[in-house]
């Protein structure tokens, strides 16, 4: 699944004001303060992530965000001077307790993974591990060194498709077990902070699986380290296009070759060369009017087109690309979003404006 549809249920409840005014707005900070806002649901016990004019989002123990409209909270108190992550044995009792009986968690240096107990232990462990190094170790390359995930990362892989499509179902990734498409092998979502996946036959071996699997963990790295920030205010295209970059196995394997060629995601390499691009059509990108809607745009050329961006730009300007998206994971959903800002950002970047790179980009493709 895409972040896009997942954030978008957190832009439907965005606070400030009355004694939440004291937090301070910005970045997570060690040594906030818990609180704890009642609303219609219930509380809510969490670090203050972020307000806008009209929600307050809390982050919980165990990572996940919660979006409290402000109209709803009924009563607001201070429990703590310090709000502090689950230690990642008591995440992992929490995660068992919540799971299926013939669950199990298992856990690696970043990653807790909830499995049925009769798979193999440490596949997929081992697996998202050598992704998060592959990952990461790309920007420390390029200058940029991403910071550890605060939180445990936590990865669920459901047995069955029906399982994975509840699931999503429970969590609001779709509105229904029903109306989760057969063809969906994972998603990412930041309001849990949680990696799903259901398992096919075949499990690693399904070459698509495979491609979900690294392409939903490269979400979930860059939304916790910080490349990405959960609240939304990281573009669409960036987003997906470092996930569909880094989605092609060649890209993350250490004993592969570095050439751009040897590289590419093939799939997204085909839609991009065979669609036909307008003059202007990177500008469109980056700072279209609709920003992250796909109104009167085919998903599957705007992920074409976020491919070949992005994977041009990672390999002709890796360093100004990764501090571009340092630069990017800053933003939050409390900060301005015009098609101007989008463009002087890249712009400070690059040093140049989109659209003056699609002839280079053209000729970058044509030569993979």
């Amino acid at each position: 699944m895409k972040i896009a549809f997942v954030l978008a249920l957190l832009a439907a409840t965005l606070f400030s004001g009355t004694a939440l005014g004291r937090e301070p707005r910005g970045r997570p900070t060690a040594g906030r303060s818990l609180i704890e806002l009642t609303g219609p649901d219930g509380p809510v016990r969490g670090r203050l992530e972020l307000r806008t004019s009209d929600a307050a989002w809390l982050t919980d123990d165990l990572g996940a965000l919660h979006a409290l409209p402000l109209a709803g909270v009924r009563e607001f108190r201070r429990v703590d001077d310090c709000f502090a992550p689950l230690p990642t044995p008591a995440a992992a009792a929490r995660l068992r307790a919540e799971s299926d009986d013939d669950a199990a968690v298992f856990a690696t240096r970043h990653y807790l993974v909830v499995r049925h107990a009769s798979r193999t232990p440490g596949t997929f462990g081992a697996k998202l591990e050598r992704i998060y190094a592959s990952v990461t170790g790309w920007f420390a390359r390029h200058g940029v060194r991403p910071r550890e995930p605060e939180f445990p990362l936590i990865a669920v892989v459901h047995p069955s498709f029906a399982s994975f499509a509840a699931a999503a179902a429970a969590e609001g990734a779709s509105p229904s077990p029903q109306s989760v498409p057969r063809a969906l092998k994972g998603y990412y979502s930041p309001i849990s902070n949680r990696l799903s996946v259901w398992e096919p036959p075949g499990g690693a071996g399904d070459a698509s699986f495979e491609a979900t699997l690294i392409h939903e963990a490269v979400h979930q790295i860059a939304f916790n380290t910080g490349l990405h920030h959960r609240t939304g205010g990281t573009p669409r295209w960036v987003a997906e296009g470092l996930a569909t970059a880094l989605e092609a196995p060649a890209f993350l394997s250490a004993a592969g070759s570095v050439r751009p060629s040897d590289r590419v995601n093939p799939g997204r390499l085909h839609r991009f060369r065979t669609e036909p691009h307008a003059d202007g059509y990177l500008d469109a990108l980056v700072a279209g009017p609709h920003g992250d809607d796909l109104i009167g745009r085919d998903s599957l050329t705007f992920y074409g087109e976020a491919w070949a961006f992005t994977f041009f730009l990672m390999h002709t300007r890796g360093d100004r690309y990764a501090r571009y998206l340092r630069s990017v994971g800053e933003t939050t959903a409390a900060d301005a979003d015009d098609p101007a800002a989008r463009r002087a950002a890249f712009h400070a970047a690059f040093g140049v404006a989109p659209g003056r790179l699609e002839g280079e980009l053209a000729r970058f493709v044509a030569a993979l």
